[in-house]
């Protein structure tokens, strides 16, 4: 009856501390970023039907926390994510993002500067929280249906720090919403709506990816 008692608590304890969540680190203040969005969208490197006015939209974003997303590979965009890959205006989106606020998952904001050419660039700034260290920011790249440049859930933390500075590619996604072929394609919405995706087809992508990709995003920790 010992044993039998003994083995019982072991197995109690065993599945207690199986079961506890393991708790992750995180800085207990808050950090400021500087963000540069560099463009490497060229003649020379996506020669397919490049247009002579190939830009990208003002930069808008958020940081939050693993509850909340921008968007979503796989479903519908909304209705900012929408309007901001078919006409480069993040009206809809700021607002969609500031109800977002609201509900504690998302901490800030981010808006930037458009970027005047394919290889110009684009700036912007945030504030991240040891709560709410992931970012994700998106651009339109212009002209074109309904595509977008974007990084999603990006983690400004590792091993309980804010990283001091990192350089990522940022996809390709078409938001399913127009069913345009080309950079400067008639309007023809796509009815209805398809889930966003990654771009691998022409006239930016290969087949299988786009590459080299259209632009980085570099995060810096001010000092």
């Amino acid at each position: 009856m010992k044993n039998n008692k003994f083995m019982y608590l072991l197995i109690l304890g065993f599945t207690f501390f199986s079961c506890k969540k393991e708790e992750v680190e995180v800085p207990k203040d808050s950090a400021v970023y500087d963000i540069v969005v560099q463009g490497m969208w060229a003649a020379a490197s996506h020669p397919v039907n490049y247009p002579d006015n190939a830009h990208f939209s003002p930069i808008v974003g958020m940081t939050h926390n693993d509850k909340a997303a921008l968007f979503t590979i796989g479903t519908n965009a909304s209705t900012g994510i929408k309007n901001m890959a078919e006409t480069g205006k993040t009206t809809e989106l700021d607002a969609e993002i500031d109800n977002m606020i609201s509900s504690g998952n998302v901490s800030s904001r981010v808006n930037g500067t458009g970027i005047s050419s394919g290889t110009g660039g684009g700036v912007a700034s945030l504030r991240v929280t040891g709560n709410h260290g992931l970012v994700s920011i998106v651009s339109m790249v212009a002209p074109s249906p309904d595509w977008y440049i974007g990084v999603q859930n990006i983690s400004l933390i590792r091993n309980g720090e804010y990283i001091t500075d990192t350089i990522i590619s940022m996809e390709s996604f078409d938001a399913g919403t127009d069913s345009g072929t080309d950079f400067k394609s008639e309007n023809k919405p796509t009815d209805p709506a398809g889930p966003i995706s990654v771009i691998t087809d022409s006239p930016l992508g290969n087949g299988t990816e786009v590459r080299p990709a259209l632009a980085t995003i570099r995060f810096t920790l001010r000092r």
